[in-house]
């Protein structure tokens, strides 16, 4: 027990991505803040250290017999950037504003007896204006940065120091705004009391908090690939530390 409640929490899920299951039931976060053991993770959620390695247990037992990790996990650099893109930025670009005309709808009608969705479409409504330019600033500058960073390192060729300067900011910039995208899906879950669907909710009600739901984890997993994963990556090839610790350096070594 003590060699899991030591580790990170972000080492814990790439070792095993199954383990986000047991982690989002819990409400440990796992993509902005894995740079903490599961201990530590434990004690600032108030949650019972032994319930969640139970759960871990329980989880691991059930994945025993699949012996396939995820493609993404061998994924480097260019290619992992395209992956993201493919998959993740994909599903945002489609889901969200089917589930902006869903959320105005259920907010009309459900309106006076649930205040807290007129807030709740309004932290949404930041989300989205946060999202999309986040994904273009990706798209257009930081993963062609990676990828001209990885064709460098593929000849054999150091990368130059104003390459490295240069990117090192789109980083720091993509992590801060992870962060904050983190903290406005908080948000968006206590306003919607964890998005548990009252008494009264009509079908569409039900269906968007189900959206939120899905929405919620794939952008964690989303965070967690780029904030665990390929940003460490980078900064090892370009030879510079990590600062977010050993968390964001718990991935796989990128070798070109």
């Amino acid at each position: 027990m003590s060699e899991m409640t030591d580790q990170l929490v972000s080492r814990l899920v790439l070792d095993a991505p199954h383990r986000t299951i047991v982690f989002e039931h819990f409400e440990i976060d796992f993509c902005c803040n894995g740079a903490r053991s599961l201990r530590d993770a434990c004690r600032a959620r108030g949650i019972d250290l032994a319930r969640v390695v139970e759960a871990i247990a329980a989880a691991d037992e059930a994945h025993a017999d699949i012996d396939e990790l995820p493609s993404w996990l061998g994924l480097r650099g260019s290619a992992l950037a395209d992956h993201i893109e493919r998959t993740h930025h994909a599903y945002l670009r489609a889901e969200l504003p089917t589930m902006m005309e869903l959320f105005e709808k259920v907010t009309v009608v459900h309106r006076l007896r649930h205040p807290e969705l007129v807030d709740a479409l309004r932290v949404f409504q930041a989300l989205i204006n946060d999202l999309v330019p986040h994904m273009e600033s990706e798209e257009h500058v930081l993963f062609p940065m990676i990828r001209r960073l990885e064709e460098t390192g593929s000849k054999g060729a150091g990368a130059p120091r104003i390459q490295c300067a240069s990117l090192e900011h789109p980083l720091r910039s993509m992590e801060f705004e992870h962060d904050a995208v983190g903290g406005t899906l908080s948000e968006l879950r206590e306003l919607l009391e964890r998005f548990e669907a009252p008494e009264d909710a009509c079908p569409s009600y039900r269906l968007l908090l189900n959206g939120l739901i899905r929405l919620e984890r794939d952008l964690h997993e989303h965070i967690h690939k780029e904030n665990n994963l390929l940003f460490p990556q980078v900064r090892r090839l370009m030879g510079i530390p990590d600062p977010g610790g050993s968390s964001r350096s718990a991935g796989p070594m990128w070798i070109p």
